[in-house]
């Protein structure tokens, strides 16, 4: 079996949800600015990689996909023009943990990613759950409910792609400075679930190398590509390698020259 040496994921959601923090939690280091005020109307994806024993990390930084009370066109065709010639492994979509219900404008981003990626889309993609630290309503258990947060988002997908059999995972996170820590100084959750190592297992556990983001689709509905361009498609296909999964969770995890 060959092993894949690199690995890129991209951060998805509405505004404000904390995909960039969470990419900063991802790589132990500010990489992406945060900003507590509202994003511009049109903004551009961002990139940073990061290399550890060989293996190459690589996270996508995208705007948020809210514009009022709709999806946001343009900054989801900025996305689809900047992943059009790279091969994304998988999809985290980062929503809060503090929200009761969903809102219409969820299902239209759901819909929308269906619609420009295919309905496969959600099985490279899990969702992640920010402000891990919040405390649940009186009486209500955290584990429970984390489980019914997540089964709300589930059940969204479930209901846009009724003839999926699989079930998103999902992982917690709390990417601000006030979280306890474990013996080995990792941020843990309320539950005492070490964060990081929980969301790259689940990351990896999607990783399949015949599952990558279908980036057919990405061409044909982004405008900016003419048909001379397609035929990069066919060796972009073909240069897909397995994925030793243990390997990546080793190195990302543990490598002490990770930087």
């Amino acid at each position: 079996e060959s092993k894949k040496g690199d690995l890129t994921i991209m951060l998805i959601g509405k505004n404000g949800v904390g995909k960039s923090s969470t990419g900063n939690s991802i790589f132990g280091e500010k990489v992406f600015n945060v900003s507590a005020f509202q994003q511009p109307p049109s903004a551009e994806p961002q990139m940073a990689s990061r290399k550890a024993g060989g293996f190459i990390l690589s996270v996508i930084d995208t705007p948020g996909l809210i514009d009022g009370d709709s999806v946001n066109e343009e900054n989801l065709n900025n996305i689809c023009e900047f992943v059009s010639d790279k091969e994304v492994d998988a999809i985290v979509y980062v929503d809060r943990l503090d929200t009761y219900r969903l809102q219409s404008v969820d299902k239209q981003i759901m819909e929308a990613l269906t619609s420009r990626f295919g309905p496969l889309v959600w099985d490279i993609t899990t969702f992640v759950l920010t402000h891990g630290n919040y405390n649940p309503p009186a009486g209500s258990n955290y584990k429970d409910f984390v489980t019914r947060r997540a089964q709300l988002l589930q059940a969204a997908v479930k209901e846009i792609v009724p003839e999926s059999t699989a079930v998103t995972p999902y992982a917690v996170v709390e990417n601000g400075s006030r979280c306890k820590t474990n013996n080995d100084s990792e941020k843990v959750l309320p539950d005492g679930t070490a964060l990081l190592t929980n969301l790259i297992r689940t990351i990896v556990t999607l990783v399949n190398p015949g599952k990558q983001l279908d980036i057919t689709r990405v061409f044909f509905a982004s405008n900016v590509h003419s048909k001379k361009n397609r035929w990069l498609i066919i060796p972009f296909l073909l240069a897909q390698v397995f994925l030793c999964k243990p390997l990546v969770c080793r190195q990302i995890t543990k490598d002490p020259d990770y930087n």
